[in-house]
């Protein structure tokens, strides 16, 4: 049975037969996506304004572009409660029963339609997320979410909205407009200590295949999809998490608000890919945008309706993107919204002095700037406290403490995906607070743990080692290293306990998504514990988070893999060893034990990084190789070149 009363098919179909005049429209469906609680554009990881993010600044080209036409709605495509030290402070704090929380207070500020519940709205509870959506007057979306229990629809599925929109000249017409939200149904893996017997979340293509019929039933004429999943491969396999590219081949849907992924469309990182018109902003039938994150970029997506026919049909739809921050020119677009600011303004107040908690002291600088290239500090101290924590959890289980505990950690800011040359980690020698600990950690992960054996952790690792390009030995071409467009860098796992080479000379064993896409090539080399080859046979712990541990992607890990499962975040773990090593020895100590390097390969590579003063002295202070900048590139980034056969 389809969801709505008899009452309900009269009505519409009573605003149906109303006779309407023949004309054209334009509607403007204006989208931000995983803002992540960067609500201003203070940066708390650098403690300091920073004109590239922030709701307050992307407020003002969302007026701007709403000004600019008759008619347009304002979507948020999720990911809006986590993500910044904002977002941390207030799930530390909690919701009081009528209180609104801050990232949904901005939505309704700005007159939000609608926005989807995203992947880490969970990332704080059910609870927490229930009393979020309970205070806010924005309707919050998701069709593919369903009670555990009762199987009914956990959120609300779409949003059927009768508009009053004016044509071209001036006159007012009746427009039914539906909004349907989506969620990746990997969130049931990522926050499976939240969501486990509680929630059930289905395929989204096939969902959206249920529902689009019954809008269009219910009388659409314009149906928009809040798509929190990125583009992906066009492919229907079940319960894919990228899906926009799939969903953008089914007929009914005219606009896609997507994101997920962190990057922008349309650009022309995706002009190669079929379906895909750059120029126009489309995705096979659909216009679509995916606008950044923490606010940089909103989409504009416009549809020009018409109604010879009878029926309001979109005859042409384009897309784009609009920044707050002009790369080029390094100046601010847009000034920010001082009323939105004002509003916000209490709650920046309180995070600032949230995150300025000590926890102990740093003997030396920790930077990430050659996370990338050669083994590094921040990941040494993540992975030593990850093995601290684990060692002790399972000391009294026989079976697995006399196991070989390992750890395995990513750089988590490390250039985005390459868009944002600011976001890497940078902590002082000395005090260390709270926001240091996020800024090595920003995710609120939780510990777990996995068994593997020696077998399964070489192909962990050869799918870690997929960042890299394959470079073409003795070419006197200077080549790009790091495969940005195929990886994500919270992906590079460096693995703890064991030493071993990457050779960069072979092609990815894996693609980013860890599929076997060149079985006879192998890249990581000379594995070693404790100075003697690994054996496939071999049975380790690894200490990782729960995103790893359950995600099933990288071999070793999934659900029947999983020893521990920890209510305890990381940034608790974290900052829990540096304050016993602070108490036990002055200080805490995270060099780098350069357990991994490249083999040698007869090329000279160049990598991107930090444009900083503070990145270039870093670099010379701490580099293992002798790398050369040789200027920045088209995203700000700082370039440096090395011999790879040094």
């Amino acid at each position: 049975m389809f969801p709505f009363s008899r009452l309900t098919v009269v009505v519409l179909s009573a605003f149906m037969a109303l006779p309407v005049m023949a004309a054209n429209l334009q509607l403007r469906i204006i989208e931000t996506s995983d803002v992540h609680a960067h609500l201003t554009d203070f940066d708390y990881n650098q403690n300091q304004t920073n004109p590239k993010i922030g709701l307050t600044r992307a407020a003002n080209l969302i007026k701007q572009a709403r000004r600019e036409v008759k008619n347009s709605v304002y979507v948020d495509n999720g990911d809006v409660l986590q993500g910044s030290m904002l977002g941390d402070y207030m799930a530390a704090k909690g919701l009081a029963e009528n209180e609104k929380h801050p990232s949904y207070l901005a939505l309704e500020k700005l007159n939000a339609t609608a926005s989807v519940v995203g992947s880490h709205e969970f990332n704080y509870g059910l609870d927490y997320l229930n009393r979020a959506i309970a205070n806010t007057s924005v309707p919050i979306l998701s069709a593919n979410v369903f009670d555990a229990k009762t199987k009914a629809p956990y959120f609300k599925p779409y949003l059927f909205k009768i508009m009053m929109l004016k044509d071209e000249q001036g006159q007012k017409h009746r427009v039914n407009v539906a909004f349907i939200g989506f969620t990746p149904p990997q969130v049931l893996q990522w926050d499976k200590r939240h969501l486990d017997g509680k929630i059930l979340v289905s395929d989204i293509v096939l969902t959206a295949k249920k529902y689009v019929p019954l809008l269009k039933y219910l009388g659409a004429d314009v149906i928009i999809a809040l798509n929190h999943s990125g583009l992906g491969d066009g492919k229907t396999d079940i319960n894919q998490e990228n899906t926009t590219l799939a969903l953008s081949k089914i007929e009914g849907i005219d606009a896609i608000a997507f994101g997920h992924e962190h990057d922008l469309f349309p650009s022309e990182n995706f002009a190669h890919v079929a379906g895909v018109d750059v120029n126009q902003g489309t995705l096979n039938q659909a216009a679509a945008t995916m606008p950044g994150q923490f606010a940089n970029h909103i989409g504009v997506i416009d549809l020009i309706l018409n109604n010879d026919s009878g029926k309001w049909r979109v005859i042409n739809k384009s897309a784009q993107l609009r920044p707050i921050f002009d790369e080029k020119t390094q100046k601010p677009l847009v000034s920010n919204n001082w009323r939105l600011k004002w509003a916000m303004r209490p709650y920046e107040k309180a995070t600032r002095k949230f995150v300025a908690q000590p926890v102990g002291n740093g003997a030396a600088p920790m930077a990430n700037y050659l996370s990338l290239v050669q083994d590094d500090p921040t990941i040494q101290l993540i992975n030593n406290a990850q093995t601290d924590y684990v060692q002790r959890e399972l000391a009294g289980l026989p079976a697995l403490a006399k196991l070989p505990i390992l750890s395995a950690a990513a750089p988590l800011r490390a250039g985005g995906r390459h868009n944002d040359p600011t976001a890497y980690t940078d902590i002082s020698q000395g005090n260390l607070t709270y926001r240091d600990v996020v800024n090595l950690y920003p995710s609120p992960s939780t510990v777990a743990a996995v068994k593997v054996n020696g077998a399964e952790l070489k192909e962990w690792l050869e799918c870690s080692a997929s960042v890299f390009q394959h470079l073409q030995s003795g070419s006197s071409d200077v080549q790009p290293l790091v495969n940005w467009a195929g990886f994500h860098t919270y992906n590079f796992d460096v693995i703890d306990g064991v030493s071993y080479q990457i050779d960069v000379s072979k092609p990815a064993r894996y693609n980013g998504d860890c599929l076997l896409v060149n079985p006879k090539s192998q890249r990581i080399r000379q594995l070693t514990f404790n100075g003697k080859p690994v054996h496939p046979q071999a049975e380790f712990i690894v200490a990782t988070n729960n995103y790893r541990a359950f995600g099933g992607k990288f071999a070793g890990t999934g659900k029947n893999k999983v020893v521990l499962d920890s209510s305890v975040e990381n940034r608790q773990v974290i900052s829990h060893y540096i304050y016993t090593q602070t108490e036990q020895n002055g200080a805490v100590i995270a060099q780098a034990d350069q357990n991994w390097r490249f083999a040698p390969v007869a090329a000279n590579a160049y990598f991107e990084t930090s444009p900083t003063e503070r990145a270039k002295n870093y670099i010379e202070q701490n580099a293992v190789h002798p790398y050369i900048w040789s200027g920045t590139d088209g995203q700000g980034f700082a370039m440096y070149q090395f011999d790879m056969q040094k």
